[in-house]
């Protein structure tokens, strides 16, 4: 299965957690939580992060239910989820 899949799966049976970082980057950037479910539904991942001492991390690149890009950084939890760390939208060069 790949990773993306995986995810998703995750994200569709409500197995995620949101950090109170990553709500308050999105609240701040007027994101939702549909919001932020449509960018790792719809999207890809962009990089991975593997020299952390916390864990794997992954990148997220999708689009936002107005269609703005959206990253979403998340790594699974030791309890079976995944754990949404941050968002935030794709600035225009």
């Amino acid at each position: 299965m790949k990773l993306i899949t995986k995810i998703r799966n995750y994200i569709k049976n409500g197995k995620y957690e949101v950090t109170e970082h990553a709500d308050k980057e999105a609240q701040d950037d007027d994101v939702s939580i549909s919001d932020i479910k449509n960018a790792i539904l719809n999207g890809e991942i962009v990089k991975k992060y593997t020299h952390d001492p916390r864990g794997t991390r992954y990148k997220i690149l999708g689009k936002t239910l107005d269609n703005q890009d959206l990253f979403v950084i998340c790594k699974f939890n030791d309890i079976q989820e995944v754990k949404i760390i941050t968002v935030f939208i794709k600035e225009e060069p």
